[in-house]
């Protein structure tokens, strides 16, 4: 802030199901000050090191305990190997847990607030966290009305606050697939119900038999254990966890969408996701949606025409019978997306003809 005028003009979005640029709260405008420092500091910061890409993103952290604790530490993202990357919002929790024990913050040094500044892209750029960003940040920072991302330029001009809570989605519409009503149930599911069985069915099948994970602690977020399907026009592929020692997964959405990339299959009706442990509802990791938004461009790219398609979330008992099945679209399942529409309409063009390409 210079002679009291800040370089950068602060908005917000507004909690809505289609949502709007406005002014800050009352709340959020008594912390401009630290959007401001959290800018400064992300401006400032030499972390990132994007030797592949180019692509720049540098982040700073403001963080305030109720004693009077203050974190404020630089970070970025830092590419390495072959497409290889530690993302900026991973390297910033990083950095918060480090300063943190170097503080030596206890339980009982209760966070008042967090604020994660990001520069990069263009002045009011809506910011867009990759999906796994979002599981390093939800574990990491947690989501509560404490923690905001602002996301400008380094010479100032608009700049978005949004809390992290608007880049979290849990569905809660439920189908019935009991109900008396044929059409509904047919309606609600893109197909029958003795259709929507047999996936569900071969989904758990399948989905023990591709399995590979020795790692996992069945009491540990058993919600976030599930196996995958994705229905075509032409067929069903499965998908299941794969885990090796490091700790690097390909989650079972990621596999099914291998499995259909490899045979050039980009026409997608739908995703079913089935949890691995009985009576729990499956919570799909953001990465695995983020794969999933992907794949709905590249068949967009490859017909020419938009989609959306639907998403199951399936629960059931001990004997595989189902129990909750709640729906959801691609589009709703990770709110602001990151994905290829963010680099422009000529690396669309291109992205374009690479998958028309492929196999020829």
């Amino acid at each position: 802030m210079i002679d009291g005028i800040s370089r950068w003009n602060f908005k917000t979005l507004s909690r809505s199901k289609d949502p709007q640029v406005v002014d800050l709260s009352d709340k959020q405008r008594g912390k401009v000050e630290k959007y401001e420092k959290a800018l400064v500091i992300a401006s400032e910061s030499k972390v990132a090191a994007p030797y592949i890409s180019n692509y720049f993103v540098k982040e700073g952290i403001v963080a305030e305990f109720q004693d009077g604790l203050v974190i404020e530490k630089p970070a970025g993202n830092i590419e390495y190997a072959r497409n290889r990357a530690v993302h900026g919002e991973e390297a910033a929790v990083v950095a918060y847990r480090a300063a943190i024990s170097e503080l030596g913050v206890l339980p009982e040094n209760r966070r008042e607030e967090l604020v994660l500044g990001i520069v990069a892209g263009n002045p009011g750029n809506i910011p867009s966290p990759c999906g796994n960003c979002r599981d390093v940040m939800i574990d990491g920072f947690g989501v509560d009305d404490g923690f905001e991302i602002v996301s400008g330029t380094a010479e100032g001009g608009l700049a978005m606050v949004v809390p992290m809570d608007m880049f979290t989605f849990d569905p809660q519409d439920q189908v019935d697939i009991n109900s008396r009503s044929r059409k509904k149930v047919v309606d609600s599911l893109g197909m029958s119900k003795n259709d929507f069985l047999e996936i569900v069915s071969r989904t758990l099948k399948e989905g023990k038999r591709l399995a590979n994970d020795a790692y996992a602690t069945p009491t540990v977020k058993p919600e976030r254990k599930y196996y995958a399907t994705i229905a075509t026009d032409k067929k069903l592929f499965h998908g299941a966890a794969d885990v090796m020692v490091d700790y690097h997964p390909i989650h079972a959405l990621r596999d099914a969408i291998r499995q259909a990339r490899r045979e050039n299959d980009s026409s997608m009706q739908s995703i079913v996701v089935v949890a691995e442990e009985p009576n729990v509802k499956p919570d799909v990791m953001y990465m695995d949606r983020q794969h999933s938004v992907e794949f709905k461009l590249q068949g967009e790219l490859d017909s020419g025409h938009e989609k959306n398609p639907p998403v199951f979330l399936v629960g059931h008992d001990d004997g595989g019978k189902i129990t909750t099945v709640h729906k959801t679209s691609i589009n709703e399942w990770l709110p602001f997306a990151f994905n290829p529409r963010n680099f422009g309409p000529e690396f669309l063009q291109f992205l374009g003809d690479f998958y028309k390409g492929r196999g020829k």
